[in-house]
């Protein structure tokens, strides 16, 4: 029975079942997975699906507006899931993602954003107000990369060395987009 991700967690999680969909990935590859949902959650901004993986037996998130064509299976989970133990769960095995110090040199004027959105801490404050901010961040999420461009020449990675590579090749290949115009 095809169900939308509106009705998704009232119906898929209250009667234990496990669900079946595509989702397609933050490099663009699409796969089919059938898992046991136990919960939705916000987090960075965007809604997820909690579930129980059988396959590998592990906790996984899956964003909700990156799955498509999902459907009840008609099978019953395969055990009893507690929300919070799970979401320990995952968090745990999140810790084994690469993560990296990113530090940026900021302007005054970009201080809340940096708070609200890339959720790290000054190092250092300028007396203008300028200050060096450091981020903890998973390596591959696209979402802290594109805050970062997006605030534009108000800052200035400062390391690691990789990430200044990555976004100089990044702007230059925009900018050859715009210059066959």
């Amino acid at each position: 029975i095809p169900i939308r991700i509106g009705e998704f967690h009232l119906q898929a999680i209250h009667i234990h079942q496990q669900v079946k969909f595509s989702y397609t990935n933050g490099n663009d590859v699409e796969k089919e997975y059938e898992v046991e949902p136990v919960a939705v959650m916000y987090k960075w901004y965007h809604w997820y699906l909690l579930c129980y993986y059988p396959r590998y037996e592990d906790y996984r998130i899956f964003k909700l507006i990156r799955m498509g064509e999902i459907s009840l299976t008609g099978q019953k989970n395969s055990k009893e899931h507690m929300v919070g133990e799970a979401k320990r769960k995952w968090e745990q095995s999140e810790k084994k993602q690469k993560i990296i110090r990113v530090k940026l040199a900021c302007k005054s004027n970009i201080k809340i954003r940096c708070k609200e959105y890339l959720n790290g801490t000054i190092v250092e404050e300028f007396d203008n107000g300028d200050f060096l901010y450091e981020i903890d961040v998973p390596e591959n999420e696209h979402f802290w990369f594109g805050t970062v461009l997006a605030l534009g020449a108000q800052v200035k990675v400062i390391e690691p060395p990789g990430l200044i590579d990555r976004i100089c090749m990044n702007c230059n290949e925009i900018l050859k987009q715009y210059e066959e115009v």
